[in-house]
């Protein structure tokens, strides 16, 4: 092999290990604002329960943002690295060897200026030599090792940050990312935003004596405790009585028959 084309061999090495090093670099990058963005999209339908034109923007716009950084950060640099598409030139190349090697950085550059003379020129055997003569002096000089890959290891961390914090979620609290990210994914349908409270029927048995009275009792638990109570009977409510803060009843009067209910309630704060 010629000494001209090892040194544009070695520069090809040096570009293939430039897109190499943007490779590595952008999977750290994505893969850490991804997850975060994940999380964050997740912890806002857990606590917004927003509506389907919401959820569907957010669905979507994840999708694009995805798309987006696949492309640019990983894609991209993957087809440079096997020469597909525009690459830095080798003057560019030359600029950032330049950088890590100053003692070498013009005269890299004049070869291969030297070099494209050459081919235009009619009378180059001086410029044949010349070019020969500089290739063999810098031709020792270790090219890639103006890219350190391992540098890469101060960015880890952007990636193993989010992904610590979904792994905590998903064992401290699973709801916070399954939940949402299943009403995310169904877009479409509708979710009602579950009460801030749960009932509780306090009555060892439901089980009355026709024409007695029944006294029904109802505990109520949660963060946003109701002010009021409705027992709801074939369609009519009946507000029941508020015994505590938390204890509610209601007395069936010469119970007839069987009578199916459910429970209705006016939020803490309701008018």
């Amino acid at each position: 092999m010629a000494t001209n084309d090892k040194l544009i061999e070695k520069l090809d090495r040096f570009v293939r290990k430039y897109y190499k090093n943007q490779l590595i670099k952008g999977i750290l990058y994505t893969v850490g604002l991804l997850l975060l963005m994940f999380i964050l999209i997740n912890v806002l339908e857990y606590f917004g329960y927003f509506s389907t034109v919401v959820r569907m923007i957010l669905f979507w716009s994840y999708l694009a943002v995805v798309a987006l950084f696949l492309g640019v950060y990983i894609v991209l640099p993957l087809m440079k690295m096997y020469k597909i598409g525009k690459r830095i030139s080798y003057p560019q190349a030359a600029i950032i060897i330049g950088k890590h090697f100053p003692e070498i950085s013009d005269k890299l550059l004049n070869l291969l200026q030297l070099k494209d003379m050459a081919l235009s020129s009619e009378n180059s055997d001086l410029l044949e030599a010349s070019i020969q003569q500089k290739t063999e002096n810098l031709s020792p000089i270790p090219f890639l090792k103006a890219i350190d890959l391992k540098q890469n290891k101060r960015y880890i961390k952007y990636a193993v940050v989010p992904l610590g914090i979904l792994i905590l979620l998903l064992i401290l609290s699973p709801a916070v990312i399954k939940e949402p990210s299943n009403r995310l994914m169904n877009y479409n349908t509708y979710y009602e935003k579950p009460a801030p409270f749960t009932y509780h029927v306090m009555n060892d048995s439901l089980v009355a004596f026709q024409q007695e009275d029944f006294l029904l009792r109802v505990k109520v638990e949660g963060n946003d405790i109701p002010n009021d109570v409705f027992l709801v009977v074939n369609n009519i409510e009946y507000k029941m009585t508020k015994d505590d803060m938390t204890t509610f009843s209601y007395l069936f009067k010469n119970l007839q028959r069987s009578q199916p209910f459910h429970f209705e309630a006016v939020e803490a704060g309701s008018q």
